[in-house]
Protein backbone atom coordinates (compact mmCIF):
# COMPACT_ATOMS: atom_id res chain seq x y z
CA UNK A 1 0.00 0.00 0.00
CA UNK A 2 2.85 2.39 0.83
CA UNK A 3 4.42 1.79 -2.58
CA UNK A 4 1.09 2.58 -4.21
CA UNK A 5 0.84 5.86 -2.27
CA UNK A 6 4.37 6.87 -3.24
CA UNK A 7 3.62 6.20 -6.91
CA UNK A 8 0.33 8.07 -6.70
CA UNK A 9 2.07 11.10 -5.19
CA UNK A 10 4.81 10.90 -7.83
CA UNK A 11 2.23 10.83 -10.63
CA UNK A 12 0.33 13.76 -9.08
CA UNK A 13 3.53 15.78 -8.81
CA UNK A 14 4.49 14.92 -12.38
CA UNK A 15 1.08 16.04 -13.64
CA UNK A 16 1.28 19.27 -11.63
CA UNK A 17 4.73 19.96 -13.06
CA UNK A 18 3.49 19.43 -16.62
CA UNK A 19 0.60 21.82 -16.08
CA UNK A 20 2.39 24.55 -14.14
CA UNK A 21 5.96 24.34 -15.48
CA UNK A 22 7.39 27.55 -16.92
CA UNK A 23 8.12 27.46 -20.65
CA UNK A 24 11.57 26.24 -21.64
CA UNK A 25 13.61 28.78 -23.54
CA UNK A 26 15.27 27.28 -26.54
CA UNK A 27 19.01 27.56 -26.77
CA UNK A 28 21.04 27.63 -29.93
CA UNK A 29 24.26 25.77 -30.47
CA UNK A 30 26.19 29.05 -30.68
CA UNK A 31 24.71 30.24 -27.35
CA UNK A 32 25.80 27.00 -25.72
CA UNK A 33 29.31 27.06 -27.19
CA UNK A 34 30.05 30.61 -26.01
CA UNK A 35 29.72 29.41 -22.41
CA UNK A 36 32.58 26.91 -22.84
CA UNK A 37 35.02 29.70 -23.75
CA UNK A 38 34.51 31.53 -20.45
CA UNK A 39 36.96 29.20 -18.62
CA UNK A 40 34.58 29.02 -15.66
CA UNK A 41 33.11 25.88 -14.10
CA UNK A 42 29.70 27.49 -13.65
CA UNK A 43 29.65 28.72 -17.26
CA UNK A 44 30.71 25.27 -18.47
CA UNK A 45 27.81 23.77 -16.51
CA UNK A 46 25.43 26.23 -18.15
CA UNK A 47 26.98 25.35 -21.51
CA UNK A 48 26.31 21.64 -20.96
CA UNK A 49 22.66 22.34 -20.14
CA UNK A 50 22.27 24.73 -23.07
CA UNK A 51 23.88 22.23 -25.41
CA UNK A 52 21.40 19.51 -24.43
CA UNK A 53 18.48 21.91 -24.88
CA UNK A 54 19.78 23.10 -28.26
CA UNK A 55 18.66 19.93 -30.01
CA UNK A 56 21.75 20.16 -32.22
CA UNK A 57 22.97 16.99 -33.90
CA UNK A 58 26.49 18.11 -32.88
CA UNK A 59 25.61 18.13 -29.17
CA UNK A 60 26.60 14.55 -28.37
CA UNK A 61 29.98 14.81 -30.12
CA UNK A 62 30.73 18.04 -28.23
CA UNK A 63 29.72 16.58 -24.85
CA UNK A 64 31.78 13.44 -25.50
CA UNK A 65 34.77 15.62 -26.45
CA UNK A 66 34.32 17.53 -23.18
CA UNK A 67 34.16 14.26 -21.28
CA UNK A 68 37.35 13.01 -22.96
CA UNK A 69 39.28 16.25 -22.40
CA UNK A 70 39.27 17.04 -26.12
CA UNK A 71 37.08 20.14 -26.10
CA UNK A 72 39.38 23.16 -26.42
CA UNK A 73 39.02 26.88 -26.98
CA UNK A 74 41.07 29.75 -28.33
CA UNK A 75 41.57 32.14 -25.37
CA UNK A 76 41.71 35.13 -27.71
CA UNK A 77 38.67 34.55 -29.91
CA UNK A 78 36.82 32.23 -27.47
CA UNK A 79 36.02 29.94 -30.41
CA UNK A 80 35.43 26.29 -29.45
CA UNK A 81 37.13 23.33 -31.15
CA UNK A 82 37.40 19.58 -30.78
CA UNK A 83 40.91 18.16 -30.79
CA UNK A 84 40.99 14.73 -32.41
CA UNK A 85 44.58 13.54 -32.24
CA UNK A 86 46.58 15.91 -34.40
CA UNK A 87 43.44 17.16 -36.14
CA UNK A 88 41.34 20.10 -34.91
CA UNK A 89 37.72 20.61 -35.96
CA UNK A 90 35.28 23.45 -35.42
CA UNK A 91 32.90 22.28 -32.67
CA UNK A 92 29.90 24.02 -34.22
CA UNK A 93 30.28 22.62 -37.73
CA UNK A 94 32.56 19.59 -37.47
CA UNK A 95 34.69 21.05 -40.27
CA UNK A 96 38.44 20.59 -40.03
CA UNK A 97 40.38 23.75 -39.21
CA UNK A 98 42.96 24.50 -41.90
CA UNK A 99 45.61 26.06 -39.70
CA UNK A 100 46.88 24.39 -36.56
CA UNK A 101 46.06 26.57 -33.55
CA UNK A 102 48.89 26.29 -31.03
CA UNK A 103 47.46 28.22 -28.09
CA UNK A 104 44.30 26.22 -27.55
CA UNK A 105 43.31 25.64 -23.92
CA UNK A 106 41.23 22.66 -22.74
CA UNK A 107 37.80 23.36 -21.30
CA UNK A 108 38.24 22.45 -17.64
CA UNK A 109 35.84 20.20 -15.75
CA UNK A 110 35.43 19.15 -12.13
CA UNK A 111 33.51 16.32 -10.42
CA UNK A 112 30.21 18.22 -10.46
CA UNK A 113 30.59 18.76 -14.20
CA UNK A 114 31.50 15.10 -14.73
CA UNK A 115 28.10 14.17 -13.25
CA UNK A 116 26.41 16.78 -15.46
CA UNK A 117 28.22 15.34 -18.49
CA UNK A 118 27.02 11.82 -17.65
CA UNK A 119 23.46 13.11 -17.31
CA UNK A 120 23.76 15.03 -20.59
CA UNK A 121 24.96 11.96 -22.46
CA UNK A 122 22.08 9.99 -20.98
CA UNK A 123 19.64 12.68 -22.03
CA UNK A 124 21.05 12.91 -25.55
CA UNK A 125 20.72 9.16 -26.09
CA UNK A 126 17.07 9.03 -24.98
CA UNK A 127 16.00 9.31 -28.62
CA UNK A 128 18.32 6.63 -30.01
CA UNK A 129 16.77 4.22 -32.53
CA UNK A 130 18.25 1.32 -30.52
CA UNK A 131 15.98 0.11 -27.67
CA UNK A 132 18.87 -1.02 -25.47
CA UNK A 133 20.52 2.41 -25.81
CA UNK A 134 17.26 4.19 -24.92
CA UNK A 135 16.76 1.95 -21.89
CA UNK A 136 20.33 2.54 -20.71
CA UNK A 137 19.88 6.30 -21.22
CA UNK A 138 16.64 6.28 -19.21
CA UNK A 139 18.36 4.39 -16.37
CA UNK A 140 21.22 6.91 -16.47
CA UNK A 141 18.74 9.77 -16.10
CA UNK A 142 17.11 7.97 -13.14
CA UNK A 143 20.52 7.76 -11.42
CA UNK A 144 21.50 11.37 -12.13
CA UNK A 145 18.08 12.95 -11.40
CA UNK A 146 19.22 15.99 -13.40
CA UNK A 147 16.37 18.50 -13.75
CA UNK A 148 17.86 19.67 -17.05
CA UNK A 149 16.78 16.32 -18.50
CA UNK A 150 13.06 17.08 -18.07
CA UNK A 151 12.42 18.61 -21.54
CA UNK A 152 14.18 15.72 -23.25
CA UNK A 153 12.35 13.22 -21.05
CA UNK A 154 8.99 14.72 -21.97
CA UNK A 155 9.82 14.44 -25.66
CA UNK A 156 11.12 10.88 -25.25
CA UNK A 157 8.04 9.78 -23.27
CA UNK A 158 5.74 11.19 -25.95
CA UNK A 159 7.59 9.34 -28.72
CA UNK A 160 8.39 6.06 -26.94
CA UNK A 161 6.60 2.98 -28.30
CA UNK A 162 8.10 0.34 -25.98
CA UNK A 163 6.02 0.14 -22.77
CA UNK A 164 8.95 -1.00 -20.60
CA UNK A 165 11.14 1.91 -21.71
CA UNK A 166 8.22 4.36 -21.36
CA UNK A 167 7.76 3.16 -17.76
CA UNK A 168 11.45 3.75 -16.94
CA UNK A 169 11.28 7.17 -18.61
CA UNK A 170 8.22 8.06 -16.52
CA UNK A 171 9.97 6.85 -13.36
CA UNK A 172 13.00 8.98 -14.27
CA UNK A 173 10.75 12.01 -14.68
CA UNK A 174 9.05 11.33 -11.34
CA UNK A 175 12.41 10.86 -9.58
CA UNK A 176 13.66 14.19 -10.91
CA UNK A 177 10.54 16.00 -9.76
CA UNK A 178 10.55 14.33 -6.34
CA UNK A 179 14.21 15.10 -5.68
CA UNK A 180 14.24 18.71 -6.91
CA UNK A 181 15.35 21.19 -4.28
CA UNK A 182 12.10 23.11 -4.65
CA UNK A 183 9.82 20.05 -4.46
CA UNK A 184 7.13 20.32 -1.83
CA UNK A 185 6.55 17.57 0.68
Amino acid sequence: MTSFCVRLVACALALAFIIFAPPVHSQTLDDALTKFGADSFSQTGEGISALVLSGSPRAQAIIEALQGGNLVFDPESKKIFIRDGSRVVDAATGDAVASQLADLKPVRINNRLRRAIEAAIGTLTLMSPDQATRLSAAQSVVRSRDANSLPALDTAIAKETDSRIRRVLSEARAAIILYKDDASE
